[in-house]
């Protein structure tokens, strides 16, 4: 019988402190609670929490005051939080734990002359990205001169749930046939649209039909007005482990006229970008 879906809850966008997991809650006896507790403190730091007191970030990370304390003084030692009086904040070296990630993905440089080869074609701005736990995570983007709406001013690092966006849906139907299934079990799938696949038999039918196709499209399920496709990168053992996608603003142009004119340049973006991988031999991350 296919998992209910949770609901009551708006799916997050915002960094916050990640699954334990990939998808369930189990550690590891070798797992270190301190440092996993550090990395969750900087995560916590975002557009609403930009600075936060010792208090605060105690409570938003559930943790006594004096074991913030210890994390936050540690951290601004090491240089990656500064204060000021009795808040916190981030320091520009923080970025040198995401550059040692982007810095160490082989495809992204092969990908991206090809990735401003589709904007141009297209002029509309492309993404590429991975799946991380329950979301996909942005790590390519070659953006117009002009972002259109706010919805599509994205940058590298932003998360959206996966089984909102054609890209998260293109990784999931990657995903070997019980990881899915741990997906749907674990995953909180509200809907944001009235459009929205928010039913797990539902969305599982919609995944086994966008890997029989090989492609993925979703129609204003994440924001009014807003569409996108996804398309898989394969490795030599045709593992998806990465996807490229275009999202766009609706137009004149019904969806999916839209989608049937790009959807051809994002197919041949990527089975470049494939041949390009093998013949450089391994795929570096994600």
């Amino acid at each position: 019988m296919p998992a209910k879906a949770k609901s009551a809850r708006r799916p997050r966008t915002s960094s916050r402190p990640a699954e334990p997991s990939a998808f369930t809650a189990r550690r590891p006896r070798a797992f270190l609670q301190g440092f996993a507790n550090g990395l969750n403190v900087i995560r916590s730091f975002g557009p609403q929490t930009s600075a936060m007191t010792l208090s605060e970030v105690a409570k938003l990370n559930g943790l006594t005051r004096a074991a913030a304390r210890r994390i936050l003084l540690t951290m601004q030692e090491l240089g990656y939080v500064e204060a000021h009086g009795r808040t916190f904040q981030l320091r520009p070296k923080v970025l040198d734990l995401g550059y040692a990630y982007l810095s160490s993905i082989s495809w992204i440089g092969i990908a991206q002359p090809i990735v401003e080869d589709i904007v141009a074609k297209t002029r509309m701005p492309c993404n590429g990205s991975v799946l991380d736990n329950q979301d996909i995570i942005y790590v390519l983007r070659v953006s117009t001169r002009v972002e259109i709406r706010a919805d599509l001013a994205i940058s590298i690092g932003r998360r959206f749930p996966a089984y909102l966006t054609a890209m998260g849906r293109t990784l999931l139907s990657g995903l070997p046939p019980q990881d899915f299934e741990d997906y749907l079990a674990s995953a909180t799938i509200a809907p944001l649209t009235r459009r929205t696949v928010s039913n797990p038999a539902a969305l599982r039918k919609v995944i086994a039909s966008d890997r029989a196709q090989g492609w993925s499209f979703v129609n204003q399920e994440h924001a009014t007005g807003i569409c996108s496709i996804g398309v898989p990168l394969r490795d030599a053992r045709a593992r998806t482990f990465a996807a490229l996608g275009i999202g766009w603003v609706v137009t004149d142009e019904s969806p999916e006229k839209t989608r049937d004119r790009v959807l051809p340049v994002l197919l041949a973006a990527a089975t470049a970008i494939n041949r390009l991988l093998r013949v450089h031999g391994s795929v570096s991350g994600p």
